[in-house]
C-alpha cells in the first residue's frame, strides 16, 4: 500500500458559523467563505483534491458524512479523521495547523480512514441533533404540535433502526429498560472512544470524562448537554428535560439483582436505594466506562494487534454470575 505524505492531504474544518477553512498542501490556513454543501460540490467539480483530512469535531460531522459519500462514489480516494481534541475553540486556523503535527497512531486518536461504522455514527449524530431541534419547539405544557410530534416519532424510529444495526448495540442493549434514543445521544457525543485515549496511560478515562462534562470545567453548553444525555441514559427521561423524582423507574428496583440492571445496582450498593443521595456524575462515569470498554472491544476484538482482550468483563460486572451473563448476551 502506498503511503500518502501529510502535505498531499487537503485539510478542512468548519468554523462556528458553518464556513469551511482549509490548508492546501504546504500553504497557510485560509477561510473559503463557503458552507459544507458548496465546499463538497467544489471538491466534486474540481477533481483536484483526492486526499482529505478532517478533525472529528461535532462541527465537522456534516462535512465528514458528505465527504465519505464522495469517496464511496469514487470521486475522491481518501477521507481521514482524527481526535477532536486537536480543535481550538473559535480558532479554525490553529486547528488546521495542529493537524500537521498529529503523528499519533489511530489507536490513540490519530488519523484513520473513515469507515462505514464511522459514517453511520456521524449520520446518527445528525438525526439526534434534528431531534433536539424538534424538542425545542415544545409548547408551554411540554407537548408538541401534531406536526412536530409526527416528525419526532419518525426521527426516533429512524435513530433506533440505525443504532440497532451498529456493532456497539450488541453490547449496550444489555442494559435493562434502555432508551435507544438516549444511548444514541451518548454514543454520538463520544463519536469514537479512541479520540480520548491518554497515550501515556491508556486505561485512564480523564479526557473522556472531561469531554462528557463529568469532570473539570463543566460550564460550556456542549458539556452540559453531554452530561445531561449521559445521566438521562441511566436515570430515564428525554433529551428535552429531566424526569421528576416520583417517575424514577421502580421496576429497576424490583429487578435489582438482574445482571442487566448493573448500573442501578452499582448506585444502590454504594449510596443506598434513594436517588436523592446519589452522586449522578460518578454513576454516569461508570456508564461511560462500560460504553468505552464495549466500544473498544468492537473496534479491536480479540485477537487484536496487542493479543489481549481490551474488555475484562469483571471490571464492570462484579456480582456473581453477572460477567458470564453479559458474555452470553453479546455472543448471541
Amino acid at each position: 500500500m502506498t503511503k500518502i505524505i501529510d502535505s498531499s492531504y487537503l485539510k478542512a474544518t468548519s468554523d462556528e458559523e458553518g464556513k469551511i477553512w482549509i490548508i492546501d498542501g504546504d500553504k497557510m490556513p485560509r477561510k473559503t467563505g463557503i458552507g459544507v454543501g458548496e465546499f463538497v460540490d467544489n471538491i466534486l467539480d474540481s477533481k483536484e483534491h483526492k486526499f482529505i483530512r478532517v478533525l472529528a469535531s461535532p462541527l465537522n460531522y456534516p462535512l465528514i458524512t458528505k465527504l465519505y459519500q464522495l469517496k464511496k462514489g469514487g470521486n475522491i480516494d481518501s477521507v481521514q479523521i482524527a481526535t477532536p481534541l486537536l480543535m481550538q475553540k473559535n480558532r479554525p486556523e490553529s486547528s488546521l495547523l495542529r493537524m500537521r503535527l498529529c503523528t499519533l497512531p489511530a489507536s490513540l486518536g490519530g488519523f484513520h480512514e473513515v469507515t462505514c461504522d464511522d459514517f453511520a455514527m456521524y449520520t446518527l449524530a445528525g438525526m439526534v441533533d434534528s431531534l433536539r431541534k424538534v424538542e425545542l419547539n415544545k409548547k408551554k405544557d411540554g407537548s408538541l404540535t401534531l406536526k412536530s410530534q409526527k416528525e419526532y416519532d419518525k426521527l426516533c424510529l429512524a435513530i433506533t433502526d440505525l443504532l440497532v444495526a451498529q456493532p456497539i448495540w450488541s453490547y449496550v442493549s444489555f442494559i435493562d429498560s434502555l432508551d435507544p434514543v438516549l444511548m444514541a445521544a451518548v454514543l454520538t457525543s463520544i463519536g469514537d472512544p479512541r479520540w480520548f485515549v491518554n497515550p501515556d496511560r491508556p486505561d485512564r478515562l480523564s479526557k473522556l470524562y472531561s469531554w462528557m462534562g463529568l469532570s473539570g470545567d463543566k460550564s460550556c453548553k456542549d458539556k452540559i448537554y453531554r452530561r445531561k444525555a449521559t445521566e438521562l441514559c441511566w436515570y430515564g427521561g428525554s433529551l428535552g428535560g429531566y424526569r421528576e423524582y416520583k417517575d424514577f423507574p421502580t421496576i429497576l428496583k424490583d429487578k435489582i439483582d438482574d445482571p442487566s440492571c448493573f448500573v442501578i445496582k452499582y448506585a444502590c450498593d454504594r449510596w443506598g436505594p434513594d436517588p436523592l443521595y446519589w452522586p449522578y456524575d460518578k454513576i454516569s462515569k461508570y456508564l461511560i466506562k462500560f460504553v468505552r470498554l464495549s466500544w473498544l472491544d468492537c473496534i479491536y476484538p480479540y485477537p487484536n494487534p496487542w493479543m489481549e482482550e481490551l474488555f475484562d468483563y469483571k471490571s464492570i460486572f462484579k456480582a456473581k454470575g453477572s460477567a458470564k451473563a453479559f458474555e452470553s448476551f453479546i455472543e448471541k
